[in-house]
Formats: structure tokens, sequence, C-alpha cells
């Protein structure tokens, strides 16, 4: 399971969150600012709107900039679902599947007699 997760977050989908039969984002975690006076949003709570409103007042690079992405619902021809995660969410989703990817392979390779190289 863990292996075809990694290569749905690798191949440019949050299938992550959608192979664990989640829809939302995952949970927030206790409320932070940055240096900037900015608190940590409830991602999952909020309307578009309020991402909108929010988003409005940070540039695109901020690490609480909220983005949303849609994907198709696997074994329907019109579900689609949304799950939004701020800038930092994202790249750590993405840190934690490069993560797993290397110690599988580095696994791999051990159990291959190849430590550390082939």
């Amino acid at each position: 399971m863990k292996y075809f997760a990694t290569a749905a977050v690798l191949a440019g989908g949050l299938a992550l969150a959608s192979m664990s039969g989640a829809t939302a984002a995952p949970a927030a975690a206790p409320a932070t600012a940055t240096a900037d006076g900015i608190a940590r949003p409830d991602v999952p709570a909020m309307s578009r709107a309020e991402i909108r409103a929010f988003n409005a007042k940070l540039p695109p690079n901020h690490p609480y900039y909220i983005t949303c992405r849609q994907s198709s619902v696997t074994g329907s021809l019109a579900k689609v679902t949304r799950v939004c995660l701020t800038r930092e969410d994202r790249e750590r989703i993405a840190r934690d599947a490069q993560d797993e990817t290397h110690t599988t392979i580095d696994r791999s390779r051990a159990s291959a007699g190849c430590d550390p190289y082939c």
C-alpha cells in the first residue's frame, strides 16, 4: 500500500489522501503564527470564499498559501474530490513521499546484497 501511495504522490496527484478514503486535508496542527503574524489556517473548515479571502492577504510563495486540487474518483465519470492544502502541507507530503521512496530503494538494495550501490 505504501508503494502505491508514494508512486501516486510522485506522479503529481495527491492520491495519498484519496487512497486512505479521506476526502479532506490532513488535520491541522495547533494554531501557530509566522513571523509576519499570520495564524495557521484551519483549511478543512474553510469555504472557497474564505480561502480566496485568506489567500488575498498572502503572496503565492507564503507557507500558508492555500491551493485546491481536484481529482477524479476512480470508477466514476462525474464525481470529483477537492483537496485543499497549504503550501507547507504539500511540501511536507512531497518530502515524506520522497523519503519513503528512498527508504524503500535502500531496503531493496540491501536485501539484494548490493549495499550501498549495485
